[in-house]
């Protein structure tokens, strides 16, 4: 099955909401005291997606990610 890419796109003011998201409920999922700041989650969803497309990418491709 194929899938547009570009739909695995977030924009900045979304992958904030999301960051926002994980940093409210990051010290019960990971047992920390207090959670890092926006910029520093923001910047780890935002590797998150980037490696999500290439995984995505290279099942499609029959390769690996």
């Amino acid at each position: 099955m194929q899938h547009d890419l570009a739909t695995l796109h977030l924009s900045v003011p979304e992958m904030e909401m999301v960051a926002a998201d994980l940093i409210s409920v990051w010290t019960g999922a990971t047992g920390q005291r207090e959670a890092p700041a926006l910029s520093a989650v923001t910047e780890l969803v935002t590797r998150t997606l980037r490696k999500s497309r290439a995984v995505v990418a290279a099942r499609e491709e029959g390769g690996r990610g």
